[in-house]
């Protein structure tokens, strides 16, 4: 859990659900979340994704209408917090085995592909087009080069650089589960459109 003196993150929310839910998209709202209309959670994971923070030392703050307000609100979201932000690690270590197989297929095809297309061009080179001038053989060693990198390029991009997003977003999941949860009434000032 954060320490007393913790850095806090309020989330001002209309309802509980609107922490894990969508709200409706509310342009007039002071809050992120309500103008976006996407999960409060998912939202501040987002932020601190894109900012690199850690959760070292913070505390979130949840302030929802005195009408939800429940004696264990707290330890309820903080156990559904912890769940969530588990089952998105594993979606997300899903998604990134998942993306790996494709570019493992997409890199064997692209290399089939090129070696074939290699292996006809020389079969060019070195029986109907061998006494054709330099330029035109230069050109059709050129035209596989290129072809070979087209072929290459979206396996070997998604290969090594894909699981990043989902290696980061995990980071932040995982501190997010000892993150303290703290849930209080929200200020009767902060109430947003309609009134």
């Amino acid at each position: 859990m954060a320490s007393p003196n913790a850095r806090e993150i309020v989330l001002r929310l209309r309802s509980v659900r609107d922490l894990f839910s969508a709200p409706e998209v509310n342009p007039f709202s002071a809050e992120p979340h309500d103008m976006l209309g996407e999960p409060a959670l998912m939202l501040l994971v987002r932020q601190q994704v894109a900012s690199g923070r850690r959760w070292e030392g913070e505390r979130i703050v949840i302030e929802v209408p005195a009408t939800e307000l429940a004696p264990d609100l707290d330890q309820k979201i903080s156990r559904a917090i912890q769940r969530y932000a588990l089952a998105r690690i594993d979606n997300n270590r899903m998604t990134v085995s998942v993306a790996r197989q494709r570019a493992l297929v997409g890199l064997v095809a692209g290399v089939a592909v090129a070696l074939l297309v290699m292996g006809a061009v020389y079969g060019l080179l070195s029986g109907p087009l061998a006494h054709t001038g330099e330029t035109l053989q230069d050109l059709l060693k050129s035209l596989v080069v290129i072809f070979g990198w087209v072929a290459l390029w979206a396996p070997l991009d998604r290969l090594l650089f894909d699981w990043v997003a989902p290696w980061r977003e995990n980071r932040v999941l995982a501190g997010l589960q000892s993150a303290g949860v703290v849930v209080r009434m929200r200020p009767a000032a902060c109430r947003t459109w309609p009134w």
